[in-house]
């Protein structure tokens, strides 16, 4: 626990309205397990967030199926289809913009992954939480939205190979 920061199971839920364009960090690293990449994109238990508008993240580090990263979820609305994706993840950059280059406790970001801005820097929240995670192209890109799904890897020592697969 954090000072009280964290409360329940599902931590904190932090909603906000997510810029898809973020920041693009492609990188070409293979698992190398630091901080937690080597989990990324592994499925974990989300929180049920209903049918928000927009689009909302939920933040959860107390799922031991993440190892030393988070559980992260993606809820929202595109086109009148709802959706939600719970998905492990790692901090790739700081909310000053610093990554695993600038500090050994950010990961960088697996293939088909992209560390993208999740949560904002708010009062009250410890400094090893805001700024970006990676986030598996097929849902930060939604390029799976209508006739197509973002599914989880079957691969299960490449979990971040999430793929679009139609319905």
């Amino acid at each position: 626990m954090r000072d009280g920061w964290m409360d329940g199971l599902f931590g904190v839920l932090l909603s906000f309205c997510m810029a898809v364009a973020g920041a693009a960090c492609l990188c070409s690293c293979e698992d190398d397990g630091a901080a937690g990449s080597s989990m990324v994109g592994r499925v974990c238990d989300g929180v049920d967030m209903g049918e928000p508008a927009g689009t909302v993240w939920a933040y959860d580090d107390q799922q031991s199926v993440c190892g030393t990263g988070a559980c992260l979820t993606m809820a929202g609305t595109v086109d009148e289809m709802t959706f939600q994706y719970a998905f492990c993840s790692c901090r790739c950059a700081d909310s000053d913009g610093n990554t695993a280059s600038d500090d050994q406790s950010l990961c960088e970001c697996p293939q088909n992954t992209s560390c993208t801005e999740v949560l904002a820097d708010l009062e009250g929240m410890p400094d090893d939480v805001p700024g970006s995670y990676c986030v598996p192209n097929c849902i930060r890109s939604m390029e799976c939205v209508s006739e197509w799904e973002c599914v989880p890897s079957e691969n299960e020592s490449r979990p971040w190979e999430w793929s679009c697969q139609e319905i």
